[in-house]
């Protein structure tokens, strides 16, 4: 009798060890091929994150513009790229244009707070305004936003800014807070 417990007792085990074995194969999931030939990824991808979307002087225009505008219905867009709020219509030098808008940006862009339709760009200007490269792409952005019929708003940086000085510029009927 003993005998033949020893011999369930060991069939038993190996039943389990082998199915054990068996079953923890069979669940592996399969590397993929990525993982099989791991790419360096600093050399593929180097990049890292900003530390801010926006500089310190925008940063203080963007809390106090955002005071005057509580309880509006305008949505502030910071860093908004050109090409996603004009157009290039009816030209036979599109990519021309295109290529004249895509890699610029606004600094703010005033949107309805419902439709989310352009409504008033700003625009912080800095001492690099003064350049010559900067005179002419600020000329550029005057006369595009004037051809689309938007109200581009430009604005001298400073460290600080006031809620009633920004809404006459802007020339908004917000409340008062």
């Amino acid at each position: 009798m003993d005998f033949l417990f020893i011999v369930v007792a060991l069939y038993l085990m190996y039943v389990i060890f082998y199915h054990s074995r068996v079953r923890s194969k069979s669940t592996e999931r399969p590397k993929t091929y990525l993982e099989k030939n791991k790419p360096n990824y600093d050399d593929v991808y180097p990049y890292i994150s900003s530390s801010s979307l926006l500089t310190k002087a925008e940063l203080n225009f963007f809390k106090v513009l955002t005071l005057t505008l509580l309880d509006t219905d305008y949505y502030i867009c910071p860093m908004v790229r050109l090409a996603d709020v004009l157009q290039v219509y009816n030209s036979n030098n599109y990519q021309s244009h295109f290529n004249r808008i895509r890699s610029k940006h606004i600094d703010f862009l005033l949107c309805d707070k419902y439709t989310f339709k352009p409504l008033i760009a700003i625009e912080l200007d800095d001492s690099s305004h003064n350049f010559d490269n900067r005179i002419e792409r600020d000329d550029f952005l005057n006369a595009a936003f004037y051809s689309a019929g938007l109200k581009l708003v430009r604005f001298k940086a400073y460290h600080s800014y006031t809620v009633t000085e920004i809404k006459e510029r802007l020339n908004l009927r917000v409340p008062n807070n």
